[in-house]
């Protein structure tokens, strides 16, 4: 008798871990597969629909499955799963796929199954309703319920199972194991994706919260300064000079604020217009009056050295093509504030078009270099941090790529490639 009830107790253990490993296996692929924040709403749930069909398909013709194990073990462990867990289409294409297994694969009576699985699907979609939120603990009491209320149902309308009452209970008690095992995994790492994705959009409110912060004190300090000349200007003993000076200077902080809004709103959204064929040599003549006029100031000689290639065209945007120019250069005559040199040369590689814009200034140590083009990064005093980032992101819309090379006291060197012909790009690395 005693090695009986041993056999009996292998034999569902044996074939009841071997239903759980399957169905384990789906539930984790599904949770690798499918992130919420890829896959959201009809599709996460279609995608969890595909992994079941393909999982029972290889089960129900590849497993030798005992019939009444899989109506008293399988069948209320995942219908229950799925229900709670994820909500009516995985529930209902759960309970069809095993009422087809269990009466076309495995011969079961229908009406018994179909009759303790329904009732099993309705509850289960009720408390998923109502309790969708929930812990784990009140998820598992629920799958209890519905466990139990299965069995009764089943067992009500196949009195015949109750003849072999060691094999129930052992079918009831793997059951609910199963049960709780699957029910703790799932919500743990179900949990853990979760709670990534709020540390995700943890990191997006963070960096909101910077670019307000950092906006309103680029944007309060020129406005002060503007609001200070104003009121100085109402005394009545100002002379004509000093009141013309401090109008200057109020208009000086208007515009400073005006400037860096515009780096803020190209930097949130970055747009070129109309593209059309530009030469990249007439371009840099074009800024050349304004590139001029600060390096007189700043003692800075400039250079050209254009291509032997003319006219060297690019597909992009013009004003927004100088604006990445003025941008760049400006940078390396800052760079010098006694004075240098700034080369600025045009040509075209096996790579594509190049212009390349070097200064003879303080340069960059390794960690500054890393760091350049990053929001909110700048070596200024009075920068925003987003300038070069505005040009990265015009510059790879008008399919360029800006590399850069420094040395403290030795200079920057600036490298801008194009893509030519379609054919891909090739440098030794971006910023």
């Amino acid at each position: 008798m005693g090695k009986g009830c041993l056999k009996v107790f292998k034999y569902v253990v044996v074939h009841e871990l071997h239903g759980l490993l399957y169905f384990m296996s789906a539930a984790l692929l599904y949770l690798v597969i499918t992130p919420t924040r890829l896959y959201t709403g009809n599709r996460r749930k279609m995608l969890f629909v595909a992994i079941l069909t393909v999982l029972s398909y290889f089960y129900l013709f590849y497993e030798h499955i005992d019939p009444d194990i899989y109506i008293l073990h399988l069948i209320p462990v995942s219908l229950g799963f799925a229900v709670l867990f994820e909500g009516a289409i995985p529930g209902i294409c759960t309970w069809f796929a095993f009422n087809i297994g269990s009466y076309f694969f495995l011969h079961n009576e229908i009406a018994p199954v179909v009759a303790a699985s329904s009732c099993m699907l309705l509850l289960g979609l009720y408390a998923h309703k109502r309790f969708l939120e929930g812990t784990l603990t009140r998820k598992i009491a629920i799958s209890m319920v519905l466990l139990f209320a299965y069995m009764f149902v089943l067992l009500s309308m196949k009195p015949s199972l109750m003849q072999h009452s060691l094999f129930i209970i052992t079918c009831l008690i793997g059951s609910i194991f199963s049960t709780w095992l699957t029910h703790y995994l799932y919500f743990n790492v179900k949990r853990q994706e979760i709670v990534k994705e709020k540390l995700i959009n943890a990191e997006k409110y963070q960096l909101i919260g910077q670019l307000a912060a950092s906006m309103s004190h680029e944007i309060r300090n020129p406005l002060t300064i503007s609001r200070g000349f104003l009121q100085i200007m109402r005394k009545p003993s100002l002379t004509s000079e000093d009141l013309e000076k401090y109008i200057h200077f109020a208009i000086d902080g208007i515009d400073q604020s005006n400037a860096i809004i515009t780096d803020y709103l190209n930097f949130a959204k970055p747009h070129v217009g109309k593209i059309e064929p530009i030469d990249i040599n007439e371009e840099i003549k074009a800024v050349m009056p304004f590139i001029t006029s600060l390096a007189l100031l700043s003692n800075v000689d400039i250079q050209i050295l254009p291509s032997d290639e003319n006219p060297l065209i690019i597909m992009g945007e013009s004003k927004k093509m100088r604006q990445c120019l003025l941008n760049l250069t400006k940078n390396g005559i800052e760079a010098m504030p006694d004075g240098g040199s700034l080369t600025i040369q045009t040509l075209r590689s096996q790579v594509g078009v190049e212009i390349i814009i070097k200064d003879t200034g303080v340069g960059m140590r390794k960690e500054q270099l890393r760091s350049a083009g990053l929001p909110f990064y700048t070596t200024k005093e009075k920068g925003t941090g987003l300038g070069l980032m505005v040009v990265n992101s015009l510059l790879k819309s008008m399919n360029g790529r800006i590399y850069f090379e420094s040395k403290p006291n030795k200079g920057t060197r600036c490298q801008i490639v194009f893509k030519d012909n379609g054919k891909s790009m090739k440098v030794s690395g971006t910023v």
